[in-house]
């Protein structure tokens, strides 16, 4: 069998307190608005981490309502939101979806595209800004993944940027 090389994500950590490594590994990088993503059931448990990052002077803008499968309309106001926030960083924690918008708003944010004109592969026309993901379902693999998916209500279609 021939090598393989997984080039992305960069780092990936498994097993119990990946929230705490997460939070020390942010910490240590210096950025200072953060734009966590997340739903209702997951924020009281992540309650903590964010008041530690807070603790120790970052900003910390939170959207956690995403509830469903995203549309481009959603993922337009959420990117409006993280805009409007001036974010330096991503961060998702949830399912696939939640992810998924991470991705999009962290590839998006400082870009003068538009997500609708990159639906298929290799679109994106630079690389955007630092981005966490960190799953709380099993199964999706969007953390280790570049796809992001919307649905396009215009076409009534399920679509993907990578």
């Amino acid at each position: 069998m021939k090598p393989i090389t997984i080039l992305q994500p960069q780092k990936t950590v498994f097993g119990s307190g990946c929230i705490q490594t997460f939070v020390d590994d942010y910490l240590s990088l210096g950025h200072r608005r953060l734009f966590i993503l997340t739903a209702p059931p997951i924020l009281p448990l992540i309650e903590p981490a964010i008041k530690q990052l807070k603790d120790n002077g970052v900003n910390v803008e939170v959207f956690q309502n995403i509830l469903a499968e995203p549309t481009l309309n959603d993922f337009n106001t959420i990117l409006g939101i993280a805009r409007e926030f001036r974010a330096d960083s991503v961060a998702g924690i949830g399912g696939g979806s939640v992810l998924d918008i991470a991705k999009l708003v962290a590839a998006f944010i400082k870009s003068d595209q538009k997500a609708e004109d990159c639906f298929g592969t290799g679109f994106i026309k630079k690389k955007g800004l630092w981005l966490a993901c960190l799953p709380t379902t099993a199964g999706t693999g969007s953390e280790v993944s570049p796809n992001a998916i919307l649905l396009d209500e215009r076409d009534k279609l399920k679509k993907g940027i990578v």
